[in-house]
């Protein structure tokens, strides 16, 4: 029997969070129009409250990112728990989530353990926003 995987077809809003050590951000991605606005956000400790600062902001065309979700496997990184390593002292936790194909909902998360294909689409935002 031949399977073909979940596609994903249009998006209302993605959230990724990474945090380590010393930082947290997240990337927000929402459409406007018919382009994909990814923003970055640090999120800094001020007065004990976590206080999102918008870092940079970029656009990048609806047909491109849904491309690039497709490649990456998005769709089938809902419910992805990643444990984390043993003996692994540090690393970058992350959680996911996001509204796509008219109100479907996708979550995962992970410490030092990511679905395949994670780091390529966050590299592939952040070049965006480097504006490479």
């Amino acid at each position: 029997m031949f399977f073909e995987k979940k596609q994903l077809t249009s998006f209302e809003s993605i959230l990724i969070r990474e945090s380590g050590m010393r930082f947290c951000v997240e990337y927000e991605i929402e459409p406007k129009d018919d382009k994909a606005q990814i923003s970055l956000y640090r999120i800094m400790i001020r007065d004990r409250e976590d206080v999102r600062e918008l870092d940079s902001q970029a656009v990048m065309s609806r047909d491109e990112f849904i491309a690039l979700c497709n490649r990456c496997g998005l769709m089938g990184w809902n419910g992805f728990h990643g444990a984390h390593p043993k003996g692994v002292h540090d690393g970058i936790m992350f959680t996911l989530e996001a509204r796509v194909n008219g109100g479907e909902e996708i979550k995962a998360e992970g410490s030092e353990n990511f679905p395949k294909h994670y780091r390529e689409f966050v590299s592939e935002l952040s070049s965006a926003l480097r504006g490479s």
